[in-house]
């Protein structure tokens, strides 16, 4: 988006910010500056002797003295225009003036990223906004740099109302001459040979210095950059730049770190002792209190409590850095709030970070963050020598030769990592807690807005980070006649659907070349054609609707900008043609005609050759891929084409490190761009992914060189690959489909590889499974703004498929559902409320959950209808907790919000300190043991002790290679240590050791889904996952135990769901485990309200139970009489009935087991104290 800065008295700036999907970005301060107060009026008055010269206010500093001059004659006009630039009004007399932009960050935007900082002033006419001359006036700047004469200098103008930088025409740096000797210059030199210069041609080499007879002010042999301008804006003179030769990019010792998430999110390593247990690795606390009455707890987590902050550990520089670096800058990005070191240029230097979990707006942060972490090497930057090749426009390029002249800024070389946090909500957000850091155990909460992470009352976490495979549009036919226009995308026809493409809103693009149009799939699925008419083929309607064009599309080439302008290749008419957001389509690219032309001149008369990709940049830029003529050319906003890389169509030699313009690029498929800028270029016959920075140097990034016949994660340069389609998503990881193995992958920021679909076979299979295990086709790639991966098959299946992550999804109510690995489903409002915990298999509802007005938990009811209340006063705090029975739990919370006292009917009571920020540092049990936790200043755990002076120390520290080392160690000086290495994959690598030397190793893919462990007795575990059929829970496939003796314990389990009576609703779910050859098979047939037990030798176990609560109602086995079992309406069990046997169960008015009577009618009973913990047992004997 493009904020604009407005107050009255000062320059309008404007910058252009980058938001993510569900993030946040942080516009850069602006520094606001007034006008110039010199002003010069002057009057057409047709005479082109009549000569004005305004010169503004003169600014001095450590670079040089200059001012801004511009020269107006007579016989010119100015017109007021606008925002198309069409004229308007006339301006017989203007009162103009020039207003230097004197520093970087009082820019009126961002520069475009190859140019340098160098000179920009603002030319307005004081109450107009938008000015035109009839022919252009001349502008002088002062040559205060010293560029050498007769050398261009770059030109272009801010164009506010499309927020945009434009190249103009190169001006010259030029040296004033007085031919005459008279003192007063009358020519100028524009070449450098130190005679004077006819640049207009017209015969004279006098009118170029009109307006510079002021001896005073322009002395002969003065040297100036003259520019000639054809309206009023702003208008900047900036060179291109580089750092100094011996720069390097930042070289950290090793990955960031945070303490703050577990190596993997199955770790159950606790020690527990201390009254409560604690997390070993992230040293957090946690306590559970039973409600008396019900099956829930009052749980307490440290990670809820503000006093749990979020930490990084940066290192920024290696064992050596270049002599020349200044500064070493370490920034760290997360939720709208910025965090930034300078450190100095010296090897191993490290930034540490603490972050409170608070947005920029001070609010807490929930669910998965990313933490967006930045290096920077800051040196001093040598300008560049513009590029003047084909009379191309110099400004926004590369540069050519380095000069030996000092930048006005530094530059700064930038490596870009992310790490996702997952934060759990505190007690001032959504959910509703009982106190800070206490929550009911059954009680969930999700961040509707990123619902990724499911946070459990019980202070467990469920995250959704598997991806699954689907196919979102294309039946799998082709053919003419009913395209499926108007209907489901999923039932239309695509024919040869060659690229793709998804908007700012969601919508997906398709380039369906063989129907010879542009599709549309809303976000609610629905198919429209957007560009063409289906079957006709040919090139016409410029102007018009696009739906009444003729298009000839061919092997790809779709984009869609941030306004929802789309441009696509009309690759067999050799044009780019644009359909603007009102459906309008024109040609922006290419004149029809075959070739290699045109650069440095409008885009639409190139010539252009087989165009097969092209890509947009955040600043409207356009690249072409024009694969005939090995090269990849540049549409930039004023329409102007350039290639920036590719050595053309005669082009053999390759290079790495060197301009972009230098190398080939044949054989190259698939082009992007990321959101700084770079463009990336998917090299097959390179068999590599080669980058071209925004100082036009190309640079591999992924790829050894060598073909893949399969690919494995890890560091990106130093593995084998041919990629064949290309894509970025909005934070810069690139995804990949390698051939032969139609695999996709990922290279992250960070420059790791991993595999995220395709199980290595070309083809069409998998569909509602793991991505991973899908079979693909290499078509085109696209990512939306919620990294939602979308793929296309453009030749046999005819299909466009998306990989997102499983777990969670929205009904048409708003409600958002999230299939959790307890066999449950748990149902949350669009606030992120917890409503309901359902039953997968049934659909029962076994916990409802109700809210008061504020949106606070007031009740839980579970599938019997019993209901436990949470009592609150009149401002909402808990103050009690009553059983579906009346046993009443009382709180006491004090000002803070810190649950201080938990009572139980019978005045036992549990008491709890804090810390200020809500950290538990004490706990006292009603029998009076207390137990101690002391915490760091980021809220971890560092000493838990007893009243008996029991002690456990937890430490972590993080070595020179990045491995974590946690450690336990008890009063009496026992050790258990934790060593886990968390590859940039994703894998992870870990082992246990306990005080004896005694270890456990442990090792999971970097997808999640193979586990290996190696436990301390001599057993070997290995767990191969897969994903639930129907809800996509991740869960156990294979498991295989081994012990030393090589004895095999094989399990394999596997699960279908069945809709038998073709309702639309799965009504038997069949689930196998197979151990060693041998099948138990257990079976669930909704219908029926039965479930059967098959054993390996074919015994059968059928329960029959009640379809509105679940409960078993009769067990029969064959051979044996039935088991039949009856309840009261609390769900209790009353009788056990087998033939004439029958026991009774009866309950006190506290609901808890009162007395069993056996067949024989003896009768064993039990007393209770108020709680429910048995306290007399009577038996039938007394």
């Amino acid at each position: 988006m493009t904020l604009t800065y407005k107050k009255q008295g000062l320059l309008t700036a404007q910058r252009q910010v980058h938001v993510p999907w569900n993030g946040y970005a942080v516009a850069e301060t602006v520094k606001m500056i007034s006008e110039d107060p010199v002003s010069t009026t002057f009057s057409f008055d047709g005479n082109p002797a009549t000569i004005k010269t305004h010169r503004s206010t003169m600014h001095t500093d450590s670079f040089g003295r200059r001012t801004t001059t511009v020269v107006f004659t007579g016989d010119n006009r100015a017109y007021l225009t606008d925002k198309d630039g069409n004229p308007g009004q006339i301006l017989n007399t203007i009162t103009t003036r020039a207003t230097e932009y004197t520093a970087p960050d009082s820019m009126p935007a961002i520069l475009p990223p190859n140019s340098a900082y160098t000179f920009c002033t603002e030319l307005t006419v004081d109450g107009a906004q938008r000015v035109r001359f009839q022919k252009p006036v001349v502008m002088w700047v002062e040559n205060f740099l010293g560029f050498p004469v007769g050398s261009a200098v770059p030109v272009g103008y801010y164009d506010r109302d499309r927020a945009v930088w434009v190249p103009s025409n190169n001006g010259k740096v030029v040296q004033l001459l007085d031919t005459n000797g008279d003192g007063i210059v009358d020519a100028i030199d524009a070449t450098g040979s130190g005679e004077p210069t006819d640049l207009n041609h017209n015969g004279s080499v006098g009118d170029e210095a009109i307006g510079l007879d002021d001896p005073s002010k322009y002395a002969s042999r003065a040297t100036y950059w003259r520019v000639e301008v054809a309206h009023f804006s702003p208008w900047d003179c900036n060179w291109p730049f580089g750092p100094p030769p011996d720069a390097t990019p930042p070289n950290p010792d090793g990955p960031p770190d945070t303490d703050s998430n577990p190596p993997d999110k199955d770790d159950t390593s606790k020690t527990c002792g201390i009254g409560s247990y604690a997390e070993d690795r992230s040293r957090a606390v946690h306590e559970d209190i039973p409600i008396p009455g019900t099956d829930m707890t009052l749980h307490y987590s440290s990670k809820r409590a503000k006093g749990y902050t979020y930490t990084f550990s940066v290192p920024a520089s290696g064992a050596a850095v270049p002599l020349s670096l200044k500064n070493i800058h370490v920034r760290v990005e997360v939720a709208g709030r910025t965090f930034e070191r300078v450190l100095p240029p010296l090897p191993y230097q490290k930034a540490e970070f603490s972050w409170d979990g608070l947005d920029v707006w001070g609010k807490r942060v929930i669910g998965s963050v990313n933490a967006n972490i930045r290096i920077g090497f800051e040196y001093g930057a040598f300008y560049y020598g513009a590029d003047t090749s084909a009379n191309a426009r110099a400004f926004a390029r590369a540069g050519m030769e380095i000069t030996n002249i000092s930048s006005r800024q530094n530059l700064f070389s930038w490596i870009d990592t992310k790490m996702s946090i997952s934060l759990p909500p505190a007690a001032d957000v959504g959910w509703s807690h009982i106190a800070e850091g206490w929550t009911i155990s059954m009680h969930h909460y999700l961040n509707p807005s990123n619902p990724t992470p499911l946070f459990r009352g019980d202070g467990s976490t469920n995250s959704n980070n598997i991806y699954t495979i689907n196919t979102v549009a294309g039946d799998g036919s082709s053919g003419l006649g009913d395209l499926g226009d108007g209907g489901s995308a999923l039932k239309a026809k695509l024919r040869a659907p060659m690229d793709i493409a998804v908007d700012a809103a969601g919508n997906l693009y398709i380039l369906d070349a063989g129907h010879f149009v542009i599709r549309k799939v809303d976000t609610a699925g629905i198919i429209t054609t957007v560009a063409g008419r289906p079957g006709e083929l040919g090139y016409s309607g410029d102007g018009r609707p696009a739906v009444d064009a003729l298009l000839h599309p061919g092997y790809g080439g779709l984009s869609v900008d941030a306004s929802g302008n789309i441009y696509f290749s009309d690759y067999n008419n050799r044009r780019i043609r644009k359909v603007d957001s009102s459906g309008i389509i024109t040609t922006v690219a290419g004149n029809g005609d075959r070739g290699y032309s045109g650069d440095g001149g409008p885009a639409v008369d190139a010539t252009l050759g087989d165009v097969e990709d092209i890509a947009l940049d955040i600043a409207g830029n356009l690249y072409i891929h024009d694969r005939e003529n090995n090269c990849i050319r540049k549409v930039d906003a004023g329409g102007i084409i350039t290639t920036v890389a590719g050595n053309g169509p005669a082009g053999e030699q390759w290079c790495d490190i060197c301009p972009a313009v230098n190398t080939h690029i044949r054989e190259s498929n698939n082009i992007a761009v990321d959101a700084n800028g770079n463009l990336y270029i998917g090299n097959t016959s390179l068999n590599r992914i080669r980058k071209v920075d925004t100082a036009g140097m190309m640079t591999t990034v992924a790829g050894n060189g060598k073909e893949a016949a399969g690919i494995s994660d890890g560091p990106a340069l130093a593995t084998p690959i041919t990629p064949v389609t290309l894509a970025a998503d909005p934070s810069g990881n690139l995804y990949f489909i390698n051939n032969p193995t139609s695999t996709l992958h990922k290279v992250d920021t960070n420059g790791t590889l991993t595999k995220v679909a395709g199980n290595g076979t070309p083809g069409y299979s998998g569909d509602g499974g793991p991505a991973i295990n899908a079979q693909l086709y290499h078509g085109s790639i696209a990512v939306n703004a919620q990294r939602d991966i979308y793929v296309v098959d453009p030749s046999y299946y005819n299909v466009v498929r998306k990989i997102a992550l499983a777990l969670s999804r929205t009904d048409a109510g708003g409600d958002i559902h999230f299939a959790d690995d307890d066999g449950l489903v748990h149902l949350f409002s669009s606030a992120g409320s917890h409503k309901k915990s359902i039953d997968v298999n049934t659909g029962v509802i076994l916990r409802g959950f109700g809210y008061n007005a504020n949106n606070q938990l007031i009740s839980v009811t579970d599938q019997f209808g019993r209901q436990t209340f949470i009592n609150r006063d009149s401002n909402g705090t808990a103050r009690s907790i009553t059983s579906p029975e009346g046993i009443t739990t009382n709180l006491s919370i004090d000002a803070n919000g810190h649950l201080k006292n938990i009572s139980y009917p019978a005045g036992e009571t549990y008491r709890f300190d804090y810390s200020s920020a809500g950290l538990l540092t004490a706990k006292t049990e009603p029998n009076g043991n207390r137990f101690d936790h002391s915490f760091d200043s980021n809220g971890r755990l560092m000493v838990a002790g007893d009243e008996e002076g029991g002690s456990w120390r937890f430490n972590r520290t993080v070595d020179v290679n990045g491995d974590i080392i946690s450690t336990v160690t008890t009063g009496e000086g026992n050790v258990t240590q934790y060593w886990d290495r968390i590859y940039a994959t994703g894998a992870v690598d870990s082992s246990i050791t306990n005080s004896s030397g005694a270890g456990t190793t442990y090792s999971r893919s970097s997808d999640g889904f193979t586990v290996n462990k190696s436990l301390s007795c001599g057993m070997n575990v290995s767990l191969r996952y897969d994903l639930d059929p129907r809800y996509g829970l991740k869960v156990v496939k294979e498991m295989t135990n081994s012990t030393p003796s090589s004895l095999r314990q094989s399990t394999i389990f596997n699960k279908t769901y069945t809709d038998t009576n073709t309702d639309g609703v799965i009504d038997r779910i069949s689930e196998t485990i197979t151990q060693n050859n041998k099948t138990s098979t257990f079976e669930q047939d909704t219908l029926l309200a039965e479930k059967r037990t098959i054993s390996p030798a074919g015994r059968v176990l059928t329960s029959f139970y009640n379809p509105a609560n679940l409960l078993t109602t009769k067990l029969t086995i064959p051979g044996f009489h039935d088991t039949n079992l009856g309840y009261n309406r609390e769900g209790r069990l009353t009788t056990l009935n087998r033939n004439t046997r029958t026991t009774t169960f009866d309950y006190n008015d506290k609901g808890f087991l009162g007395s069993i009577t056996d067949p024989e009618n003896k009768t064993i009973s039990y007393i209770y104290d108020a709680i429910g913990r048995v306290i007399q047992v009577n038996r039938p004997d007394g």
